[in-house]
C-alpha cells in the first residue's frame, strides 16, 4: 500500500508519537500535537513512502524493529521526504526535525507558539535558510516570548506577505540599526501588524521595504503617529488602521490637513477602520 496523501492534518492527538513518512504530502497541518512526533520509513520496503498492508503498521510499539527515524537519518542527502508547500503549526521549533530538505520548496508557513517556546528566530533560523528562495508568505501569530523577529529573516528574499500578531513581547523598534534582516525582504508586498502592545512607532527599518504596496495595522493602541519618511515608500498604495489610538486618527486627517498628513497623502487609498481619509 503506497500513502499518496497531499494533505495532512495532525490536531488534538497528544498521544501520537510516531507517523508513517508519506512522500507526497505538500500541506501539512500540525495543531495540539506531541512534540516528539516523529516521521518514520520502513527499513524493508524497496520503496521507500511504500507500507505493508496490515493495519499492525500503525501501531509505535510494534514497528521499533521495522522502520528507521528520519530525525536521525536526516543528515543523509539519499533519504527521500515530500516537498512541503504549506506549513501551518503550532511549535514551530518542531520543524528543525525534519530533513531540511523538506523545505526548499516551502512556499507558505504560518505559526503560532501557543507553547511559548519560541524566544528568537534564531531557534528555527536553518528551517528558514532552506526555504530562502520559496517562501512567499509568513505568518507569525501569539508567541508570548518572542522578542525580536531577527536572526533569520535576512534570509527570506522571496518573502511578499508578512503578518506579524498577537506578539505582545516584540519590538519592532528596537531591531538592528542596520535594518540587515530588513533590507533583504525586497520582494514584501504586505505587511500585517495585529495587536502588538509593544509597537508605539512604525520601524524605521520599513524605509528599506521598496516593494511595499499594502500596510496594515490593527489594535496596536499605542502608535500615535506617523513617522516623516513615509513618503520614502513610493509603491504604498494602500494603508489601513483599525482599532488604533484618536490620536493617530486625528493626526493624519486630511481637511483641514494636520501634522501627519503631509507623509501619507501620496498613498491613494487610507482607511481608518471603515472611513476613508
Amino acid at each position: 500500500m503506497q500513502l499518496c496523501l497531499s494533505n495532512l492534518n495532525i490536531v488534538c492527538c497528544p498521544e501520537l508519537t510516531c507517523i508513517p513518512l508519506c512522500l507526497k504530502v505538500e500541506v501539512l497541518y500540525l495543531r495540539d500535537f506531541n512534540k516528539r512526533l516523529k516521521i518514520l520509513r520502513t527499513k524493508r520496503e524497496e520503496k521507500i513512502g511504500e507500507v505493508p498492508p496490515s493495519s499492525s503498521v500503525f501501531s509505535c510499539d510494534k514497528l521499533s524493529q521495522s522502520l528507521i527515524d528520519l530525525e536521525n537519518s536526516s543528515k543523509s542527502s539519499t533519504v527521500p521526504f515530500p516537498t512541503l508547500r504549506k506549513v501551518e503549526i503550532d511549535n514551530v521549533v518542531w520543524l528543525n526535525s525534519l530533513p531540511m530538505v523538506a523545505f526548499q520548496s516551502l512556499e507558505s508557513l504560518s505559526f503560532q507558539d501557543v507553547r511559548c517556546e519560541l524566544e528568537s528566530f534564531e531557534e528555527v533560523e536553518e528551517v528558514f535558510r532552506n526555504c530562502s528562495s520559496s517562501l512567499q508568505t509568513l505568518e507569525i501569530r501569539c508567541c508570548d516570548k518572542l522578542r525580536s523577529v531577527s536572526g533569520g529573516l535576512e534570509h527570506l528574499t522571496s518573502l511578499k506577505w508578512l503578518e506579524i500578531s498577537n506578539c505582545p513581547n516584540v519590538r519592532l523598534s528596537e531591531e538592528t540599526e542596520d535594518a540587515r534582516p530588513w533590507r533583504s525582504l525586497h520582494s514584501l508586498h504586505s505587511l500585517k501588524f495585529w495587536g502588538l502592545p509593544q509597537l508605539v512607532s512604525l520601524p524605521d527599518w520599513m524605509q528599506s521595504l521598496a516593494a511595499l504596496k499594502y500596510l496594515y495595522v490593527e489594535n496596536c493602541k499605542r502608535l500615535e503617529s506617523i513617522p516623516n519618511w513615509m513618503p520614502k515608500l513610493t509603491s504604498l498604495n494602500q494603508l489601513e488602521f483599525s482599532g488604533c489610538s484618536e490620536s493617530l486618527k486625528s493626526r493624519c486627517q486630511r481637511d483641514p490637513p494636520r501634522e501627519d498628513w503631509p507623509y501619507i497623502k501620496h498613498i491613494p487609498i487610507i482607511k481608518f477602520r471603515n472611513d476613508d481619509l
